[in-house]
């Protein structure tokens, strides 16, 4: 018997570990190489898996982790994300999850605004005031418009 939790941990160590190295790459005073580019691939292909998780590890340990070189880190991020695979990557990224979840995307940009949900951590909400489901449910009839 295989214990899913087992490979579920193994998982989330992968790209934890892939985050990690990301980001030491992008936190230094070299300019993004090869190496960069293969280590900021390696995090976008785990997002493009696993949206969910992988946005989630992107967030606690790329963007908001303590960062040594803030000036640096900022134009190497610049950099990189310039990068022709690396626009390629995130356009497949971005299409993947508008194709998984088309109905919930004004619901989950809410959600990742108001920082409701970190990767150990779930947030109790204090429900939706009558006012925000207003505004997301007019986003929604806006972008139904649209289309």
């Amino acid at each position: 018997m295989i214990d899913t939790n087992y490979n579920y941990l193994n998982r989330i160590r992968e790209y934890v570990t892939h985050a990690s190295v990301a980001k030491s790459r992008v936190d230094c005073y070299a300019k993004p190489d090869n190496y960069t580019v293969a280590a900021y691939k390696l995090l976008l292909q785990d997002i493009y898996e696993h949206p969910t998780l992988g946005f989630l590890i992107k967030k606690e340990y790329y963007d908001n982790s303590s960062i040594n070189l803030p000036s640096k880190f900022v134009i190497n991020k610049q950099m990189l994300e310039c990068k022709e695979e690396i626009v390629e990557m995130r356009e497949k990224i971005r299409q993947r999850v508008n194709t998984l979840y088309p109905r919930t995307k004004y619901v989950r940009q809410y959600i990742k605004n108001q920082n409701r949900v970190n990767l150990y951590y779930v947030r109790p909400g204090e429900g939706f005031s009558i006012l925000d489901r207003f505004k997301i449910s007019l986003k929604m009839l806006l972008a139904q418009k649209i289309k």
